[in-house]
């Protein structure tokens, strides 16, 4: 998770929207820094580097407190519905190294217990807002939100690693064909769709955002 979404948790602290959920923010803090921790010192020993997401956060139209914490949280579980994904398929992996599988089942535990959090706290707040009643607003937040997932998936899709993997050169193309090639392809917008578009599409709209 990226630092920027720890800030906008952070910001939720002391309100008195997060009375009833004020400590389990700072542990949720605490256990995604440490997560940052983990990932940024194992790519760099491992890699040599740490490939950044970009253009994943974008401008905040909405004004209300209580939909600004929605945005925020929906955010979260975004990344972390797809992070769990990978988690639990990397630690059943027997083709990845047993250290990098325990990495990833230590972080799928502690994801896990965010998941359930984020679930019931957004229905909490979606209960509390005017989104419910209000079409218009639920438009502009589903239509923020799936622009939020979509830039999400994309950003899996790292050129910087084709090229230093010399897939590129495999291909004889450069990284950002490379990814457009894929991410355009029909296996892969399926793969997308049902591993991730359509489960957080069903998640968002059991807790009524969408």
């Amino acid at each position: 998770m990226g630092s920027t979404l720890i800030t906008r948790i952070a910001e939720l602290t002391n309100k008195p929207i997060s009375i009833d959920f004020n400590d389990y923010l700072y542990h949720f803090i605490l256990e995604e820094n440490q997560h940052m921790w983990w990932f940024e010192n194992f790519c760099k020993k491992y890699a040599g580097k740490f490939y950044y997401s970009k253009n994943l956060e974008k401008e905040n139209i909405f004004q209300d407190y209580i939909i600004l914490a929605i945005i925020t949280l929906a955010r979260i579980l975004i990344f972390e519905e797809i992070g769990h994904f990978y988690n639990i398929n990397i630690s059943k992996s027997k083709i990845v190294n047993s250290f990098i599988r325990d990495l990833n089942e230590a972080h799928r535990n502690d994801e896990a217990r965010h998941i359930t959090f984020g679930r019931q706290v957004l229905k909490d707040l979606v209960c509390k807002s005017s989104l419910l009643g209000d079409l218009a607003l639920k438009k502009k937040v589903h239509e923020h939100l799936f622009k939020f997932l979509e830039n999400t998936i994309n950003s899996l899709y790292n050129p910087d690693a084709y090229k230093d993997s010399r897939i590129d050169m495999v291909f004889k193309e450069k990284g950002f064909t490379i990814r457009n090639n894929i991410l355009s392809s029909d296996v892969r917008q399926d793969f997308n769709k049902k591993n991730f578009s359509d489960p957080i599409h069903k998640i968002f709209k059991d807790i009524g955002i969408f």
